[in-house]
């Protein structure tokens, strides 16, 4: 069996585990089948080839309708926390702003405001949004950035505040520099109405 033939079944052993909800996170599930089969040798597997896996998975068990209802509920959840902060041009990065939710997904909204933290944070509880947490993220190429972070039906998320001229970070993964998947408000209100009418 080949090297790339291992590190597949690696993958699609780890998905199953992630999808009967028997392993904490997606590490947790490589490290276990990598220990029952002994494959120490064989690459490990990246964690988007275990997600694909995943998805195939869910896709399967719940049919074509029912998981874009999925991936549509996630989106709507993003949606509602970006209308109550719409004036900070909010979008939604990464996996959620591209439908893939499987094996845990965490709303990434990018804000850019001259508002505080402390100001965008009151705001989110008037709308009745929990207490959110305040933290902090420090970027290696564009310094220091505020965050909220809180949970909404079940869906962790986390809401980065820049600056407003600083807008080229809408597409930019502040850690590595790379270009990120990226999606406004109004372009993520209609992917929900598309879906919508699927």
């Amino acid at each position: 069996m080949s090297t790339d033939s291992r590190i597949d079944l690696l993958a699609q052993e780890a998905a199953r585990l992630v999808h009967s909800g028997k392993v904490e996170s997606i590490d947790d599930a490589i490290r276990r089948v990598v220990e029952e089969t002994g494959w120490v040798d064989v690459p490990r597997p990246s964690r988007g080839l275990v997600r694909r896996h995943v998805q195939g998975l869910s896709m399967q068990a719940l049919g074509a309708q029912e998981y874009q209802k999925r991936i549509v509920n996630v989106w709507e959840v993003a949606e509602r926390i970006m209308n109550v902060l719409d004036d900070g041009d909010p979008h939604l990065l990464g996996r959620a702003a591209r439908g893939h939710i499987d094996a845990g997904v965490t709303l990434y909204i990018r804000i850019f405001t001259s508002q505080r933290i402390g100001a965008l944070a009151e705001r989110l509880v008037e709308a009745g949004y929990p207490e959110p947490r305040f933290s902090t993220a420090d970027s290696p190429r564009f310094g220091r950035f505020d965050r909220l972070e809180l949970t909404d039906h079940g869906l962790p998320i986390v809401i980065t505040r820049c600056a407003p001229h600083q807008r080229e970070l809408a597409e930019v993964d502040l850690f590595s520099g790379r270009p990120i998947e990226s999606i406004t408000l109004p372009a993520l209100r209609r992917q929900i109405e598309s879906s919508e009418g699927m």
